[in-house]
């Protein structure tokens, strides 16, 4: 099988910082007779990356014309750069720069592709997108799923918004997001976690953390109103925010008053998060609109509780008050709650993050979920 995975992301050049994606390209690589990445990188000029039969196709980013850049450079990467190699099947993780791509290059050399769709993209929020790019991103989503092999969903809610949206059933599979169940270990994040909490004085403390950008749109307005009202009520909750954005000097500003109760660790690679998530008693998911969200299953991984907004696909795998706690969507007042709430329970019985750990390895294991990938591919591949 050769194979081309195709997604307008950032990658790093150095491949050992590449750690949410690692796993999945090393597996594919030995399941591959040549296996071709195409994403994007912090690089001046096209880079390659090369490890064993795996190819990592590194494009800049460009200040205009991004995404029509990359779509040329792909189209131009595959059809004449690579084209000595019989390529069995493309997959797109993208709609958008990757599907696109995909598109054309099927339509030039009639290679099989699949798309996925992870973001909660036919049903944006009105609120937070305009009613021209929620019409624009709609129509690239369906028109690329529309010419696709097999569309790959992340949740039962985007199948069912694909089908809703005149994409066949059987078309439509569901394949969840994996996550590296031995990276994201409380038990075995132990000493780093109290380390940190030794460095910030925070030993003794519960402590509630937030990851994700600080924009309105990922909820971190009514993350820091209610952490206003849960800091007089419990003197030993301490919070670490972790993420960077537009909103961060007003979150600094809003929260002046327990400035020494607030650790900002700015911007975290993935191939790191994992050591600030350990610091975390509780953690708090406040996003407005999300496909399958997957900091939400790293958060139950770790085995602790999870307050979580009902958005997209999150209810599949929170059950409210079972494995974690569901709240409504930019509600400040429920999120304060919900909050107190857990603060309140007994930590020692941990019911909430003893399910979420074990939910997370029942459905979301990386080793099922990517040999359940390779199994996808290798069908197209004999049928091409």
């Amino acid at each position: 099988m050769n194979l081309i995975l195709i997604g307008k992301h950032l990658h790093n050049e150095t491949w050992e910082k590449n750690q949410l994606d690692i796993p999945l390209f090393e597996r594919l690589g030995v399941a591959s007779n040549n296996l071709l990445i195409i994403s994007q990188g912090l690089v001046k000029k096209r880079t390659v990356v090369k490890k064993n039969n795996i190819s990592l196709i590194l494009f800049p980013k460009r200040k205009l014309g991004d995404y029509f850049f990359f779509i040329i450079c792909t189209i131009f990467e595959v059809l004449v750069i690579q084209k000595k190699i019989r390529w069995n099947v493309l997959s797109a993780s993208e709609p958008i720069g990757g599907g696109i791509s995909t598109v054309i290059i099927n339509w030039l050399s009639d290679i099989p592709f699949i798309a996925m769709v992870q973001g909660d993209i036919l049903d944006l929020p009105i609120n937070h997108f305009s009613p021209l790019k929620r019409f624009i991103l709609k129509y690239i989503t369906l028109f690329v799923a529309k010419r696709a092999t097999i569309v790959r969903s992340v949740s039962k809610k985007i199948k069912k918004d694909l089908i809703l949206n005149g994409i066949k059933d059987n078309k439509v599979l569901t394949l969840r997001n994996r996550v590296d169940l031995e990276r994201f270990n409380s038990k075995k994040l132990y000493k780093t976690r109290n380390k940190l909490r030794k460095e910030l004085n925070w030993e003794n403390s519960k402590i509630l953390v937030y990851a994700g950008a600080l924009t309105k749109e990922k909820g971190i307005i009514e993350f820091v109103y209610a952490c206003l009202k849960l800091f007089p009520i419990f003197p030993k909750l301490n919070v670490v925010i972790i993420g960077d954005g537009y909103l961060k000097s007003w979150c600094k500003k809003n929260l002046n008053l327990y400035s020494k109760r607030v650790h900002f660790t700015g911007f975290v690679s993935h191939h790191k998060i994992q050591n600030w998530l350990s610091v975390g008693d509780i953690y708090a998911f406040c996003s407005h609109h999300e496909g399958m969200p997957r900091v939400v299953l790293e958060y139950m991984s770790m085995g602790k509780p999870v307050v979580s907004t009902n958005v997209g696909g999150v209810s599949e795998v929170i059950k409210d008050g079972e494995n974690g706690i569901l709240i409504n969507t930019a509600d400040e007042e429920d999120l304060f709650k919900k909050i107190q709430m857990v603060m309140s329970i007994n930590f020692k019985n941990n019911k909430f993050g003893i399910k979420a750990r074990k939910t997370v390895e029942n459905f979301h294991d990386m080793e099922k979920t990517i040999n359940d990938q390779i199994l996808i591919y290798k069908k197209i591949a004999r049928a091409s």
